[in-house]
């Protein structure tokens, strides 16, 4: 079986035993296999962890974030002949897209990878009360769609194309071993078939000779303290690439790019200002688990990032579905795993899912019975004022 992914373009993993016997791996499975037969071993998350370190601290504060998007939007252009925006329809893709637009830096293509057979069927029924990841299939009819209507009609050179994942809806795909090593991560019934859906446009573009690049949003800043909660500082966790199997091309991180440092960096420091003018929302620092569940703490994150990161671009009040809080995303996949017609491709699924798994320790394995996320260090930022 070969791995399908270039090696270490979603970061590594450093495994220490407790004889402090080490090894790097470019695959977080088969770094928790090896922890495992080496008797629990530590596992950090390596994401370019030198230039972080090494940034230069005094630039913070001087650029808007504004600027920065458009550096990055700009640099991605001078770079690259086709550009490809993975868009979801949450806040983070959106503000890719509108920096793009208001800066009249030309993109390529918008691909949406999405279950479209489903959609005017009777396995779910469009609505916006249901906030809950199982009425995520309404983020097409309220958020995605309008989206695409409008751009398609007031940006006509950019291409749009919508990949079909259902089309591999059946037992016989989990079959194959080689399908789960597709994917770095989410193995879950749905996400084999979305993680591992790649545009046709961009890899037709490759074959032409043509740099592509496959942009995605990623992600929100993570915030950590220690030295009596008055340092502060940021991380990079390893669960955000997940969903970013489908890379044609060269895998561009709009936001977490070690190619534009000040980027993530001062949005962690806004973040920072929040905190500091605001101490007693810290009880919702990411990192503080225990005073607030992990729910609240995500959802608070999210939602201030939408005010303080994306307030230009977002269009608040637009519906979203909550994150998938269950560790194998059957609340995401919930039309799957409660419609009958897919048993047989559920019970296919979770047969060679567990067998895939098969000798990871469950201490690696959170409350969600999925593997728990791993950080990589913190990178100072600053420190409270009071």
């Amino acid at each position: 079986m070969s791995n399908h992914i270039p090696s270490g373009i979603f970061g590594s993993w450093l495994v220490k035993t407790k004889n402090n016997e080490t090894e790097i791996f470019y695959d977080k499975r088969k770094a928790l296999i090896w922890a495992s037969e080496k008797g629990n071993a530590d596992v950090s998350y390596c994401w370019h962890n030198s230039v972080w370190e090494n940034f230069d601290r005094n630039k913070l504060g001087k650029r808007t974030l504004k600027d920065l998007y458009r550096d990055r939007a700009q640099q991605l252009r001078d770079t690259y002949d086709h550009l490809a925006l993975h868009y979801s329809g949450g806040a983070d893709s959106h503000n890719v897209l509108m920096t793009f637009l208001n800066n009249n830096i030309h993109l390529d293509h918008v691909y949406v990878s999405w279950p479209k057979k489903i959609v005017g069927t009777s396995l779910y029924t469009p609505n916006t009360e249901d906030v809950s990841a199982k009425n995520i299939l309404s983020e097409w009819d309220f958020s995605i769609e309008p989206t695409l209507k409008w751009l398609s009609q007031t940006h006509p050179k950019i291409k749009i194309e919508v990949g079909d994942w259902v089309d591999n809806l059946n037992e016989n795909y989990y079959n194959k071993d080689d399908n789960f090593l597709k994917c770095i991560g989410w193995w879950n019934v749905g996400g084999l078939l979305r993680n591992s859906n790649k545009s046709k446009i961009s890899q037709e573009m490759l074959e032409k000779g043509k740099k592509v690049a496959s942009i995605y949003g990623f992600d929100k800043p993570c915030l950590t303290t220690w030295g009596k909660e008055k340092s502060v500082g940021m991380c990079f966790f390893d669960t955000s690439f997940m969903t970013a199997s489908n890379v044609v091309g060269r895998f561009e991180p709009f936001y977490w790019s070690p190619k534009l440092p000040e980027l993530p960096f001062e949005m962690a420091f806004q973040m920072f200002l929040y905190y500091d003018e605001n101490p007693d929302k810290r009880q919702f620092i990411r990192q503080k688990f225990g005073v607030k569940t992990i729910e609240e703490i995500n959802e608070f994150n999210n939602n201030l990032t939408n005010y303080i990161c994306y307030k230009d671009t977002w269009p608040f009040g637009r519906f979203q579905a909550n994150k998938p809080t269950d560790g194998k995303r059957r609340d995401r996949d919930s039309w799957i795993h409660n419609n009958s017609e897919f048993k047989r491709i559920v019970d296919s699924w979770s047969h060679h899912y567990d067998g895939f798994l098969q000798g990871i320790d469950r201490s690696y394995f959170s409350e969600y019975d999925y593997f728990s996320t791993i950080m990589t260090p913190s990178f100072r930022i600053t420190r409270f004022l009071d």
